[in-house]
């Protein structure tokens, strides 16, 4: 699968907000942000218009620790691991008023899912949940062993627990064997010490943070099995956070070494890494930007995107006939930029190309084009662009991926083509290459090679491996190949080449509209609509009763074969033998009714040769009587 090829991530610190000790939990509205500052016991709201926390700073007691939003963004919701309790605060009234839900013992991890408030309880080993605005809690149990964090499906039906003892993930399903409750439908074993919940956007995959071996879990929720597992351990720390941006890309927070990184999540590559703390812990995401705590430094920083990248296209190129994409980019700052090859974000850190830096204004349109000869040789595969703005503050950047493919795919195999009614379906082995854009479907009545591919042409987009050619003339012989391109139109030979003789094919209805019988074949099959009864009825149709003799054959086989009909009806031994016996003569009526001229002389001397033979052999047999 190709890489996407536009990102727009907020990786530049443009804010670094001083909070209470130790805040770990964090999430907002769009207009505040709410700290769980875990070892002061109090909660920070920041206002998010000018990054400054307020002066409302709120004790809830011992160990506050995760906080989530309700979906109308009207309330918080606050584990307090000290004091086994959920906060709820109101963020609409200006005072941030509270309640509280008792809940297990050492809540921590924390979701809301329609209208269900869902927390685990690390020490018990149990999840609780409440509906929205009541006190009235149920507790689940759960299989494993410390329950840490909790995700649950748009309607609450399916809930996801991380157990960080067991190194496994609890699948629950709200009345699964459990009347008015949740049941485990499975346990799914997971890297070690699994920290983080976070379910896709269109909820087909669960990603599991493991924080004990430095790895994420992709689970596929319909067949709870795990799919991929995402590897970080080149990179350090232990991931313990997960968000998803607006466009799709996974960002894991690890901690302690207060590094980011940006997972693509198409195809589960890792793309880009950066650091911006000394141990981060949470992160919420607010439109453009992402906000990080840092447990250690006791701050929150501003994550944004100062750069960002319109369009790539396009997004792979080659090195003869598609060898320049252009990258279209602005900045929100004015300064200096630079492009580089590679790197991980950090300034220098990439190879420099040269003559693409210069000075940019805020909110100026620039268009960077990317040559195939700005990669020097290297090996097929995708690039990650980066491009750097350096200001008298900061220095931010933005990145791209562009595919260099400078070898032509391999050639789709195995090709075959099935008969239909003004058309064929074609049926092959599609390419070995990862980057197949789509193939292109050749089709002609005389034969052709490589360096003469003919007129009839189709094109059929992604890596595919079958299609119908529609608009065929029915007994016309047309001869096929299909030719695989690439995502930067390189194109593959040639696959074989096959032929097909489109047919009509009738329907039930057609089939029930037809006179006539056919009683010794359709004893046989057991059905007047079989195919190769059909088949025979439309040789009997078109060339018997065509001339006299055939009309004379035909008269004379409905006197004599009712009799024989049904004794073979009678007998299934008998039908399988007749339906053997009768097949050399399906295939020739279908030559002789829609064979090409060259495939009904054939027959014709095969027919001959087969008189000849007879005849031969009948004298030989007279003679010595």
């Amino acid at each position: 699968m190709a890489p996407d090829t536009a990102l727009a991530l907020p990786n530049t610190k443009v804010a670094s907000i001083p909070v209470d000790t130790g805040p770990y939990g964090i999430a907002g509205n769009g207009v505040y942000a709410v700290v769980a500052a875990g070892q002061s016991g109090y909660v920070d709201i920041i206002d998010l218009s000018n990054d400054q926390a307020s002066p409302k700073r709120i004790y809830i007691g011992t160990n506050p620790s995760m906080v989530t939003i309700s979906p109308d963004e009207s309330t918080a919701y606050i584990t307090n691991y000290g004091d086994n309790n959920v906060y709820i605060m109101n963020l609409t009234n200006g005072s941030f008023t509270t309640s509280t839900v008792a809940v297990g013992s050492r809540p921590i991890g924390i979701a809301v899912a329609n209208n269900r408030v869902f927390v685990t309880n690390y020490q018990d080993d149990t999840f609780s949940y409440f509906p929205v605005g009541s006190s009235s809690v149920t507790t689940v149990r759960t299989w494993g062993g410390g329950p840490i964090s909790i995700a649950a499906d748009s309607n609450a039906n399916n809930v996801y627990v991380a157990n960080s003892g067991a190194n496994a993930v609890n699948v629950f399903r709200y009345n699964y064997q459990v009347s008015n409750n949740y049941g485990v439908v499975t346990t799914v074993t997971t890297g070690s010490y699994p920290s983080a919940v976070l379910l896709s956007q269109d909820g087909t995959k669960l990603y599991v943070a493991n924080a004990g071996d430095n790895s994420i879990s992709v689970i596929d929720t319909s067949s709870n099995d795990v799919v991929d597992t995402i590897s970080l351990s080149s990179l350090g720390g232990h991931p313990n956070a997960l968000a998803l941006t607006s466009d799709g890309y996974l960002m894991v927070i690890n901690s302690p070494i207060g590094g980011i990184t940006i997972v693509q999540t198409s195809n589960d590559q890792v793309i880009s890494t950066f650091n911006v703390g000394s141990s981060l812990e949470q992160v919420f995401l607010s439109g453009p930007d992402a906000y990080v705590t840092d447990f250690s430094a006791n701050r929150v920083y501003d994550l944004s995107s100062i750069v960002s990248i319109s369009s790539t296209a396009p997004g792979a190129i080659n090195d003869t006939n598609n060898n320049t994409s252009f990258i279209t980019w602005s900045s929100t700052e004015s300064g200096t930029y630079e492009v580089e090859i590679g790197g991980n974000g950090t300034k220098g850190s990439g190879t420099v190309i040269a003559g693409r830096g210069g000075s940019v204004s805020a909110g100026q349109p620039i268009t960077t084009p990317i040559y195939a000869s700005d990669f020097a040789g290297d090996p097929d595969g995708p690039y990650t662009i980066y491009i750097y703005v350096t200001t008298p503050a900061l220095t931010a950047y933005a990145s791209t991926i562009i595919t260099l493919l400078t070898t032509p795919p391999p050639p789709a195999t195995g090709l075959s083509a099935t008969p239909g009614d003004g058309k064929a379906i074609l049926e092959w082995t599609a390419s070995a290459s990862s980057y197949i854009g789509g193939y292109n479907v050749y089709f002609s009545t005389s034969t052709f090679g490589l360096t003469n591919t003919p007129s009839g042409f189709q094109q059929v987009a992604g890596n595919v491996s079958s299609y119908t050619v529609k608009g065929l003339t029915n007994g016309a012989l047309y001869y096929m190949a299909v030719q695989a391109y690439d995502i930067a139109t390189n194109e593959s030979a040639l696959s074989n080449i096959t032929s097909v003789t489109p047919v009509y094919i009738p329907s039930p209805a057609d089939l029930a509209d037809q006179k006539g019988n056919c009683f010794i074949a359709t004893a046989a099959y057991g059905s007047y609509d079989d195919f190769d009864v059909w088949v025979l009825r439309q040789f009997r149709d078109r060339i018997l009763l065509k001339n006299r003799a055939g009309r004379w054959f035909v008269s004379t086989y409905y006197r004599m074969s009712p009799p024989m009909a049904h004794f073979i009806a009678a007998h299934d031994e008998v039908k399988a033998v007749v339906r053997v016996m009768l097949k050399p003569l399906v295939y020739g009526s279908m030559v002789a009714v829609y064979g090409t001229s060259a495939q009904k002389l054939i027959l014709l001397f095969l027919s001959v040769g087969l008189i000849i033979l007879v005849t031969m052999f009948m004298i030989r047999r007279n003679r010595y009587a």
